[in-house]
């Protein structure tokens, strides 16, 4: 007698009662705990570990970067259940490094400043010893400095560099002023002398007397001298003590009068400003290209101490409504 059974098999799948950990942060150096539990199932995987676990317990896992685990649950025909849990770990981040001249300590220095996120110690090269998340350090400096800040974390580290500069010292290159220029027409009447204008050579105004030569009546008596000479050299087409030719080779046109006015008046002036500049005379009568800027400074001193002395008389004037005072002043 034969009797036929049939058995039908109830394919249970696997199921997942509980994944999780610890923590969803890792931080600190303490490792992180999974937990599960599982029913129906006959296998259980957790990756990345990779190895092959209890139905139910726990590992331990230290992750030094973000991660996700995934726990596989096989059941006895081939099912698979899937659950995942994220646990994060946090990266030093530099959020500002900087730096500034400190003028209360002078203008050779500076102030490094920096803040950070998710650090446990702060070193800069060149700088000795540890450095907490945020601060500032003063560094003195005479010349651009780089500097680098290594931001470290638990489990990575990060870096930023910068180059700082000490306070700009001025430098002055070159200095410009224009000066206005002068144009004044003078006539001399001599009655014992008459010339009309001839060609003369610019190397008489060599001798040019210098300020503390005009005693009383020199410029008086030196123009008249000046004038009867030149009238003598019109004739003769050569002048006293100038090398032979010389005058054949002259260029320039001049009035006599031009001649004794550079002579007498003009040459003081020039001295008077080129003094007012502050300037070395014997320095600078090396140096002649020098001359037109330190004229045009010491132009401006006599200048501006001549219209001080203007506002001041006046300020006077209104203040006192006195004339004598104001011409004291």
């Amino acid at each position: 007698m034969e009797a036929t059974f049939k058995v039908e098999a109830i394919k249970v799948p696997p199921t997942i009662l509980g994944f999780k950990a610890s923590k969803p942060m890792r931080d600190t150096l303490d490792p992180v705990i999974l937990e599960w539990s599982t029913s129906d199932a006959v296998e259980i995987r957790i990756l990345p570990v990779g190895s092959t676990v209890e139905l139910n317990g726990t590992i331990e896992v230290v992750p030094e970067t973000p991660t996700t685990y995934e726990l596989q649950a096989f059941g006895g025909f081939g099912q698979l259940a899937v659950a995942s849990v994220h646990v994060d770990v946090p990266s030093p981040v530099i959020e500002a490094f900087d730096w500034e001249v400190n003028l209360l300590e002078g203008i050779d220095n500076v102030d490094l400043i920096w803040r950070t996120r998710n650090t446990v110690e702060v070193l800069i090269e060149g700088q000795p010893g540890s450095h907490p998340p945020q601060g500032v350090l003063h560094v003195p400096i005479r010349q651009a400095t780089p500097f680098t800040l290594h931001a470290k974390g638990l489990f990575s580290s990060t870096s930023a560099s910068i180059k700082a500069y000490p306070f700009p010292v001025p430098v002055i290159e070159q200095m410009a002023m224009d000066f206005p220029l002068m144009k004044s027409t003078t006539h001399v009447t001599i009655p014992s002398v008459s010339f009309s204008p001839t060609l003369l050579d610019t190397s008489l105004l060599a001798n040019a007397p210098t300020p503390r030569d005009l005693g009383p009546g020199y410029l008086r008596d030196g123009m008249a001298k000046e004038l009867s000479e030149l009238n003598e050299w019109r004739g003769t087409g050569s002048c006293p003590g100038a090398p032979s030719g010389i005058a054949s080779r002259a260029i320039t046109r001049l009035k006599p009068t031009d001649m004794v006015l550079s002579r007498f008046l003009f040459k003081p002036i020039e001295r008077l400003f080129l003094w007012s500049s502050g300037a070395d005379m014997d320095v600078l009568d090396q140096v002649p290209t020098e001359k037109s800027k330190y004229y045009g400074i010491g132009g401006t001193i006599v200048f501006t101490a001549l219209m001080a002395s203007f506002a001041g008389g006046y300020a006077f004037y209104t203040a006192f409504r006195d004339h004598q005072m104001f011409l004291r002043g």
